[in-house]
């Protein structure tokens, strides 16, 4: 089952659209499936949710980008990294660990 949410967004279900205040940094999401119900939704997705979103999976975009074989990728992972250790997401022992594996991923690319 598809639900068309028009302006609102996917997330939250608040209005996004212009004159709402989060018009601005927006953009169209089709198909999202949140729960695994089958249930597709299209819409829109606000900047508060994506920035909730993406403190949440901080992490895991750091150890996709790290796995890139790209260095602009592995050097915004180093900062994704720096990110969540200042945040207490990290422990300093895993935060070198990740550190050490850009520093040599960078050398063999």
């Amino acid at each position: 089952m598809k639900v068309d949410l028009g302006n609102k967004c996917v997330h939250c279900k608040e209005d996004t659209s212009f004159g709402s205040g989060k018009f601005v940094n927006r953009y169209p999401v089709y198909g999202l499936d949140p729960d695994g119900t089958g249930t597709e939704y299209d819409g829109y997705c606000c900047d508060e949710c994506e920035q909730t979103w993406y403190d949440e999976e901080k992490y895991h975009i750091g150890i996709a980008r790290l796995g890139s074989n790209d260095k602009d990728c592995i050097e915004e992972a180093k900062e994704i990294f720096k990110e969540c250790y200042k945040e207490g997401k990290i422990n300093k022992k895993r935060y070198k660990e990740l550190i050490i594996d850009c520093v040599n991923e960078q050398k063999r690319i």
